[in-house]
């Protein structure tokens, strides 16, 4: 399922697809009024909840590809989609989302997914013992257990960071599996090929390049 398409090098959705998928056609039909669409009848709100199940669901994502956390996902899709910051999943989002997810099955970029998570949390983590270790070398004066923390801590680094090239090689071999089993290549509609230049995750231009005429 391809919930987004080249059109002349521009990123718009694939709404003969979406109409047949009942999630997608709910989120179609009931998209409310935003600014840039006062009446509804263009379907700017119902595009900005697509871009963000785009963004949430797809392996090849912004937030998938540099292993975001959940709440980091969710802030960079509501400003990417163009949402409001206050916005909130709501029940027909959560149902697309859900059903994307059936649509793209693929094991190894789950993990591969998982992979990427666990070593954006590894360096998070890394870089918080190190700003508490700078803390506690910064006072005056020095106990038996600051030293003993400090210890501790710095060996807890070194352990993390012998553990990342062995996350690394996972990470490349995962590609080597995926690249065999999608060709290296998506397709986009018609067969031409979709590169990765051309994917959404390479600053491309918001949903909003959607023509402004499109109606129901």
């Amino acid at each position: 399922m391809q919930l987004f398409i080249f059109v002349n090098n521009e990123l718009q959705l694939n709404v003969p697809e979406i109409v047949l998928i009942k999630e997608f056609n709910n989120i179609l039909v009931c998209s409310e009024k935003c600014e840039s669409d006062p009446i509804g009848v263009k379907k700017h709100f119902a595009y900005m909840k697509f871009n963000y199940i785009y963004q949430i669901c797809d392996y090849k994502s912004y937030p998938n590809q540099h292993g975001l956390s959940e709440k980091e996902a969710h802030e960079f899709a509501v400003s990417f989609a163009g949402l409001p910051k206050d916005w909130k999943v709501d029940d027909l989002t959560k149902a697309g989302m859900e059903r994307y997810k059936q649509l793209r099955p693929s094991p190894a970029r789950e993990l591969n997914k998982e992979i990427l998570a666990t070593l954006h949390t590894s360096g998070k983590l890394v870089a918080k013992i190190n700003r508490y270790l700078e803390k506690q070398l910064e006072k005056p004066d020095f106990k038996d257990d600051d030293i003993n923390n400090i210890t501790t801590n710095h060996f807890k680094v070194i352990e993390l960071a012998k553990k990342i090239p062995e996350q690394i090689k996972a990470l490349n071999d995962l590609k080597d599996t995926i690249d065999k089993e999608e060709g290296n290549v998506d397709k986009r509609r018609g067969g031409d090929e979709i590169r990765e230049s051309m994917e959404a995750n390479n600053d491309i231009e918001s949903i909003g390049n959607i023509k402004d005429d499109e109606e129901d």
